[in-house]
């Protein structure tokens, strides 16, 4: 299955809360700190520090004078700011210093987030096949997790299936992060102990960052991961090996341009095939890799670090930014944010980096790649145009230059087989197979012709016969290569013999397809089978989609 057609789940078991809590002020301050569930009351002006961190572990350190609860190591503690809840963890160092007469006894504590208490379990077990949230549920369990009170969050709709995760004692922190890294996300833990995994960071900050906001704004700009041009070795199960080389022309021109040198920026990549050592596969991933790699790596980093005051941010929020001065604008993603405590009022300092859903996107499938969990294939949303061909015809390849294009070939669906009768019973036919799919990816020349061939869908069978195979392949061809990308016809129905039942008659043969990468089945759609005297339906024509 490709990526971008990840099976929808069911709803969401935890949705994200979309407001914040009313704001409050506790001993004057309207921030609060608690032990073991207990307000501890105010701690020493200045000595607050939250640092969280996108993909990392949170900490919290205070100094509270003479407490009403006597902190102590494993302790769990809070960190809540106007009513919305920061921080949530477990002490891990008390240091204590008092006066003679141990009348007054100051306390500096310091705490990790929750993923510290998931350090202390550790996960043994083999799973195959399932998605992300499953095996998020199966950790929770595996673990015991759930006696320290840890459950299943809010999870992104459609994550994808891993095709194998084996953990040999392994700690539950790095376990969770491994599957969602696989999974071409992140595993978040709310204060609240609830695991979540999101593919992308989908949550927009409640606000836009502007000039009058900041007390304090840097923007820093790098090429520190910048790249231009890429060579990928891919290596099978069993040794093979490809190389696939891609350069991005016009970045090099204008890198050229600007540094007075040969402007390339050159990468070396290693990637493993997770099932297959033949050459041909080994190649088609690195054609999608290299695809990625180049549209996420070729570009110049632009961050920023802000400090401000105002709250209800968070890490993994994307954050409209708007500030000319600095020459920032667009959507950063929140990577950091420090909180500390200014003369007893609350002081946010966060560090955001230029992205896009579309560059998260990128990044996500990137990271499932290498961790050879799962082949890839480009996502639709990387082509900004479509067009869908339903009947045969040639296509001029538009735009200038050399173009990036994705070709899906649908095959036709088979007849449904007609049905039949008998002593006063109707019997069903069976349902027609559905079209092969097939998508590939290829550079062409802006002008290029490209031909384009749709098949036809089977003819339903009349009473009690057997539906028609769909008639001829979609698929479409280029100069030098006569079948780029090509959908086969699905079987026809079986039609009912009577008297059929309890037995049902086999449905049609789903097609297959050939091309970089090859469904069996989910091609146009098979016809329905008849019913009683009635004839199974037509299956449906065969169609093109081309992006570019």
């Amino acid at each position: 299955m490709a990526l971008g057609e990840w099976p929808a789940l069911d709803a969401p078991v935890l949705e994200p809360s979309a407001t914040a809590a009313a704001p409050l002020e506790i001993s004057g301050l309207g921030y609060w700190i608690t032990i073991q569930g207990e307000i501890i009351g105010s701690p020493k002006v200045g000595s607050l520090g939250c640092e969280l961190v996108l993909n990392g572990k949170g900490s919290l350190s205070f100094i509270v004078i003479n407490p009403p609860i006597v902190p102590l190591c494993g302790q769990t503690v809070t960190f809540t700011d106007r009513g919305k809840l920061y921080f949530g963890g477990i002490i891990q160092t008390v240091t204590l210093n008092t006066d003679q007469s141990e009348a007054v006894k100051e306390f500096t504590v310091e705490a990790v987030g929750w993923e510290g208490q998931l350090e202390r379990h550790l996960v043994k077990s083999s799973y195959a096949n399932y998605p992300v949230q499953s095996l998020i549920e199966f950790a929770i369990l595996d673990a015991d997790l759930d006696a320290d009170n840890f459950s299943l969050g809010y999870t992104d709709p459609g994550p994808p299936v891993l095709k194998l995760v084996d953990a040999d004692y392994v700690r539950a922190s790095d376990y969770l992060r491994d599957i969602a890294e696989a999974g071409g996300g992140s595993i978040e833990i709310s204060p609240e102990k609830v695991i979540s995994f999101r593919k992308l960071a989908l949550r927009e900050a409640p606000f836009a960052l502007t000039n009058a906001e900041p007390e304090y704004a840097q923007a820093v700009e790098d090429v520190d991961d910048y790249v231009n041009s890429v060579t990928v070795l891919v290596t099978g199960t069993s040794g093979a090996t490809a190389n696939i080389e891609r350069a991005d022309t016009a970045e090099i021109a204008l890198r050229s341009a600007i540094e007075g040198s040969s402007g390339i920026y050159r990468a070396y990549e290693t990637i493993q095939h997770p099932s297959s050592n033949d050459v041909v596969e080994l190649a088609r991933l690195g054609v999608s890799f290299a695809f990625l790699f180049m549209q996420s790596r070729a570009r110049v980093n632009k961050n920023f670090t802000a400090r401000l005051r105002r709250t209800l941010l968070d890490v993994g929020q994307l954050l409209e930014v708007d500030m000319p001065g600095l020459s920032l604008s667009g959507e950063y993603q929140i990577s950091r944010m420090s909180i500390s405590d200014d003369e007893g009022k609350i002081l946010y300092e966060i560090e955001g980096t230029a992205t896009n859903k579309r560059q998260l996107n990128l990044d996500s499938l990137l990271r499932i790649v290498r961790a050879a969990k799962t082949t890839i294939v480009i996502p639709t949303d990387e082509f900004q145009n479509e067009v869908l061909f339903s009947a045969g015809q040639t296509w001029n390849v538009p735009g200038a230059g050399t173009v990036q294009v994705e070709m899906q070939a649908l095959g036709p669906g088979g007849g449904g087989g007609g049905g039949s009768s008998f002593a006063g019973a109707s019997f069903g036919g069976s349902k027609g197979g559905e079209g092969g799919k097939a998508v590939s990816f290829r550079e062409y020349t802006a002008g290029t012709t490209l031909t384009i061939v749709i098949g036809t869908g089977g003819a339903g069978g009349a009473f009690q016969s057997n539906g028609s195979a769909g008639s001829g392949s979609s698929y479409v061809s280029a100069p030098g290569e006569s079948r780029v990308a090509e959908g086969f016809p699905g079987g026809g129905g079986t039609g009912s013999l009577m008297p059929q039942l309890p037995e049902v008659p086999p449905e049609g043969s789903d097609g297959v397809g050939a091309g970089d990468y090859t469904f069996t089945g989910s091609g146009s759609p098979g016809g329905a089978g008849g019913v009683g005297g009635g004839s199974g339906l037509a299956g449906t024509n065969g169609k093109v989609i081309i992006r570019y």
